[in-house]
C-alpha cells in the first residue's frame, strides 16, 4: 500500500494526508453551497440507518480495500481515518458504504438503496472527481512528474490512496449491482459465489463475466466488451 502510483511514484505519508485534505476541503465545500440539500440527505440517511437496524440487517466490518495482504500500520490509519472522517460522513458516500457493505443475501436491501437513494446522476459527481480532479496544481511535486514527455500540471486524484478508496467503493458498487442482476437473471449460484467466480484471470487479460448481460476482458489499455443476447 505504500506504493501507490501505477507510474513507479512513490508518495509519503504526510503527501497522502495533503491528498486527503484537498479531497474533504472540496466536498466540504461542495456542500456548503447547497447546505439545504446537504441536511436533506443527512435525515434521509437516518432514517435508512433506522430501517436496517429495525430489520436486523447486518453489515460486513472490513472494507474490500483492507481484505487480503498486509498494509503498512500507517497508511491503515490513513485509511481509516478517510472513512470515518469521509466515508461514512459524506452523504452520498455513505449510502455508497452502506450499499456495499451489506451481507451478499440481502440483494432485496440493495435494490432498495439503489432504486431510492442511489440513482445515475447521484454518482455522476463522484465518479468524475476520481477521472478528473488533479491535486497538488502548480506544485514543485507535479511538476517534477512527466507523463508522455510533458510535466504535470495536477496529479490525477486516482493516484493517491483516497482516490484508490472512492474508486474501490465505486468499482465494488458496480459489481454487487451487476451481479445482482446476473442472480435475478437466474443464476443458480449464491451471490457471494458468483461474485468471486466471476472475476478471473485469461490469456486475455482479466475477465468480469457478467453473463447473460455482458463480459468484458481488461487487458493494460485493452479494453474488450461482449455483449449477448437472447440468441446467445
Amino acid at each position: 500500500m505504500t506504493d501507490q502510483i501505477e507510474n513507479g511514484v512513490r508518495f509519503t505519508l504526510e503527501e497522502e494526508r495533503e491528498a486527503f485534505g484537498e479531497i474533504h476541503s472540496l466536498l466540504v465545500d461542495r456542500w456548503k453551497e447547497d447546505i439545504t440539500r446537504y441536511r436533506k440527505l443527512r435525515i434521509e440517511n437516518e432514517k435508512i440507518d433506522a430501517d436496517l437496524k429495525s430489520n436486523n440487517i447486518q453489515l460486513a466490518q472490513t472494507p474490500s480495500i483492507l481484505k487480503g495482504g498486509s498494509i503498512d500500520p500507517a497508511y491503515l490509519e490513513l485509511i481509516l481515518t478517510i472513512f470515518n472522517e469521509l466515508v461514512f460522513v459524506e452523504p452520498i458516500l455513505y449510502r455508497l458504504s452502506v450499499h456495499n457493505f451489506t451481507l451478499p443475501q440481502d440483494l432485496p436491501v440493495r435494490k432498495w438503496l439503489r432504486d431510492n437513494f442511489l440513482p445515475d446522476q447521484e454518482l455522476e459527481f463522484y465518479i468524475d472527481l476520481r477521472r478528473y480532479v488533479d491535486l497538488f496544481k502548480g506544485s514543485a511535486m507535479a511538476k517534477g512528474m512527466v507523463v508522455k514527455g510533458k510535466p504535470l500540471e495536477g496529479i490525477p486524484v486516482s493516484w493517491f490512496v483516497v482516490g484508490k478508496i472512492l474508486g474501490n467503493l465505486m468499482s465494488d458498487f458496480r459489481h454487487c449491482c451487476l451481479i445482482d442482476q446476473v442472480k435475478m437473471s437466474g443464476a443458480e449460484e449464491s451471490i457471494e459465489d458468483l461474485r468471486e467466480s466471476r472475476v478471473y484471470d485469461s490469456d486475455e487479460g482479466v475477465v468480469y463475466d457478467y453473463s447473460p448481460l455482458f463480459k468484458e476482458i481488461h487487458s493494460g489499455d485493452r479494453f474488450i466488451i461482449e455483449v449477448f443476447n437472447e440468441e446467445d
